[in-house]
């Protein structure tokens, strides 16, 4: 949580104060990539991760497969990011983007928070609520990375 809003609180300053700088621009997807993607591949596992915790196969966790979509996401963007970085075009964050990384920092915080306070209503659902903020985590992170991919393919073209 702390680490959520430091990252929402320095881009709000950067702002505020005209500090933006490209290379904020460069390090803030970065370190909440870093962010993000540590604590899903942990949460995605966490018997494995924190088998000294007692009851740690009981918690809530991050499906594998959701897992392994946030972070090939996050390397298909980061690579298109590269290879505009080197023709000179910078890409910046969209609303989407932006979605992605509130929903999986969402996500994330319920998954650490084992359901709480929605597991009270989760015995009555097929699905818990904690799972429904992952998947749609997951839906956004992909649909976000196909619109990345769709509106810089120019990028991605050679010229001869």
């Amino acid at each position: 949580l702390i680490a959520s809003y430091t990252d929402h609180l320095d881009g709000h300053l950067a702002r505020k104060n005209n500090q933006v700088t490209s290379l904020g621009k460069f390090l803030d997807p970065v370190a909440d990539k870093l962010l993000i993607n540590s604590m899903v591949i942990f949460l995605s596992a966490p018997a494995v991760f924190a088998s000294y915790i007692p009851g740690a196969d009981k918690v809530a966790s991050f499906s594998i497969w959701c897992a392994i979509l946030l972070v090939a996401r996050d390397i298909v963007v980061d690579a298109l990011r590269f290879i505009a970085a080197e023709k000179g075009v910078v890409i910046a964050a969209n609303i989407f983007g932006k979605m992605k990384t509130v929903l999986e920092m969402i996500a994330i915080v319920l998954v650490l928070l084992n359901g709480w306070p929605f597991y009270y209503f989760d015995k009555d659902w097929p699905v818990r609520i904690v799972d429904i903020f992952v998947y749609l985590a997951t839906l956004v992170s992909v649909i976000s990375g196909v619109i990345y991919v769709w509106q810089n393919r120019k990028v991605l073209v050679e010229k001869k």
